[in-house]
């Protein structure tokens, strides 16, 4: 689930609802939710304001703060803040380990197909032996991490989002006591 189905979900919209709220038609925003299409930039500061009001509104049912207790939302915010930090850091530990093993298995198919090139002729005996070994590096599939890659670098950048939403609040006159 993408993070835009997630914050409708969230927030118990239907698509044609958070269409209208993100300013792009319904069929727009069912590409969007299926990857097919990018959300344009506002939209996807609009999407992480969205996130974090359904995280806070999760939040706030399990136990609500009294609105003149500027101490109890700063710590809030300052929880979330944190929480953000940690997302994001795993996101990019992700990412980094996803691009690691894209490059390895770039490597090892440019090394199946030097060897095969190499060893064209060579004895048939050996020749298995070394089928078999190109085999099995070609197993190594990228198909993975070519879907996961896009979807990890949208979330690290919507937590980036989150974070300059979080700041900005906790920079405000409002938050402080």
């Amino acid at each position: 689930m993408n993070t835009a189905t997630y914050v409708r979900t969230q927030l118990n919209l239907s698509q044609q609802e958070m269409s209208t709220l993100l300013n792009i038609s319904r069929s727009h925003y069912s590409m969007i939710e299926l990857g097919r299409r990018d959300l344009h930039l506002a939209g996807q500061q609009l999407l992480a304001e969205l996130l974090v009001f359904s995280k806070g509104a999760v939040t706030i049912t399990k136990k609500t703060p009294k609105a003149s207790d500027h101490s109890q939302l700063r710590n809030h915010l300052q929880n979330e803040l944190l929480e953000n930090d940690y997302q994001r850091a795993l996101a990019s530990r992700q990412i980094a380990s996803l691009k690691e093993k894209q490059e390895t298995a770039l490597r090892r198919s440019q090394l199946a197909a030097f060897l095969q090139q190499r060893n064209a002729g060579k004895p048939e005996v050996l020749q298995r032996n070394l089928d078999a070994w190109i085999n099995k590096m070609s197993k190594t599939s990228t198909k993975d991490t070519d879907t996961e890659l896009p979807k990890l670098e949208l979330r690290l950048e919507l937590l980036e989002l989150e974070e300059k939403f979080l700041r900005s609040k906790l920079d405000s006159p409002n938050s402080r006591p």
